[in-house]
């Protein structure tokens, strides 16, 4: 079936098209082009998109959960919930858990889920963590060395859906993990540099070994080292090297009162990253403790028992808006952040993360407020309506 989205403005990676029309066939994209302009069949049913945006499907690839469910233990739940807010691709995330075996479990809960065709949306697994520096992030007690005899177990666990994981290249056994885990998998594997204090030289060693993206940038290896070498200079610590780095891009967590990054260290990193080099996350949490007295309005981020952030309660529409309105970059800059640039990341560009001819037709159409704030009206996913009423 031929579907003509009409009447909206068409988002591509580098451009805002008003007037266009989007063509879609079965599945996927066809073409992009002047509204009435193009060859579609006289059958073709035109979707009426007037006042909004349309837009590619989001992609996260850093989502411990949707709503108040964690994705390993209610894979479903947490996948429709973000669905319903236009992320059509994600990496659905694990959290570090007290044990091997529970590890193990959180894994292979959202890989049968997966294999089992019950998650709509989601394109692989990402382990964050448990091979983490003990002195960073929201359960740093959890952390623990690389032993094989532990980590080659999520391959298997993983029945081929691990596509990630965050590590911090200090620890001891990583480095080596990196290369066996790429042989256990085929070469199928990024890493991401998180929860560290690792020097430029480890992570540079394993940047040609998949390290190409920088967890949560600014969260949990956001403060510099201390002490360092010389009393009143700065030491180049993990964001700093990323920042340097153009093979890693840099994840950012953008909430609407900037607990996780302050609005003007988004727009640094951006500015020293450029447009390509940030992807959008939102590295939503499930339900965990209430709020910590004075922090009972931050809505969209979560707090452990202790009052230390734990994630967020994110959506990629809600990061997306709120990275404009942070940053006055536009709309076409910071979507490109939440599709584009983490397609890229997972090497899925030939699929998914733009409107282009002959990728998935996983649509966003959206209505734009005057602060930015995306509301989602429908979200197509390849080519058939998943959320939203018919138009």
């Amino acid at each position: 079936m031929d579907y003509v989205f009409r009447g909206g403005t068409v988002l591509l990676h580098d451009r805002a098209l008003p007037g266009h029309d989007l063509w879609i066939r079965g599945r996927t994209v066809v073409a992009v082009g002047p509204q009435g302009e193009l060859p579609v069949p006289s059958d073709a049913r035109v979707v009426d998109a007037t006042g909004l945006v349309v837009g590619p499907g989001f992609v996260d690839i850093h989502c411990h959960g949707g709503g108040d469910a964690w994705v390993h233990l209610d894979p479903v739940t947490a996948t429709e919930a973000q669905l319903a807010h236009g992320t059509t691709s994600m990496l659905a995330t694990t959290i570090l858990h007290p044990t091997h075996a529970e590890q193990l479990q959180a894994v292979a809960t959202i890989a049968d889920a997966i294999v089992a065709g019950q998650t709509r949306n989601v394109v692989g697994i990402h382990m964050e963590g448990p091979y983490l520096n003990p002195a960073y992030g929201a359960f740093r007690e959890l952390s623990r060395v690389a032993l094989p005899e532990e980590y080659l177990d999520f391959a298997e666990a993983g029945r081929g859906r691990l596509r990630s994981m965050t590590i911090a290249p200090e620890v001891e056994g990583v480095e080596q993990m990196v290369y066996r885990l790429q042989a256990a998998t085929g070469g199928a594997m990024f890493f991401s540099v998180g929860h560290s204090r690792a020097t430029a030289e480890q992570i540079g060693r394993l940047v040609p070994a998949g390290l190409r993206v920088a967890t949560h940038l600014l969260n949990a290896t956001g403060c510099a080292i201390s002490p360092s070498r010389y009393e009143g200079t700065r030491e180049v610590g993990v964001d700093e090297l990323v920042l340097l780095e153009d093979g890693i891009a840099a994840e950012l967590i953008a909430d609407r009162s900037g607990r996780h990054v302050r609005p003007d260290l988004l727009k640094l990193v951006c500015k020293v990253k450029g447009l390509g080099g940030v992807i959008l996350v939102t590295d939503a949490a499930g339900a965990q403790s209430e709020a910590p007295a004075g922090e009972e309005n931050q809505l969209d981020v979560r707090f452990n028992a202790s009052g230390g952030l734990a994630g967020s309660a994110l959506t990629m529409d809600v990061a997306v808006g709120n990275m404009a309105r942070h940053t006055g970059l536009s709309l076409v800059e910071v979507w490109r952040m939440g599709s584009y640039n983490p397609a890229a990341s997972l090497g899925m560009l030939g699929a998914i993360g733009q409107l282009a001819p002959g990728r998935a037709a996983n649509i966003v159409l959206a209505r734009v407020g005057d602060d930015q704030e995306l509301t989602v009206e429908q979200v197509w996913l390849e080519g058939q309506l998943a959320i939203g009423e018919p138009r």
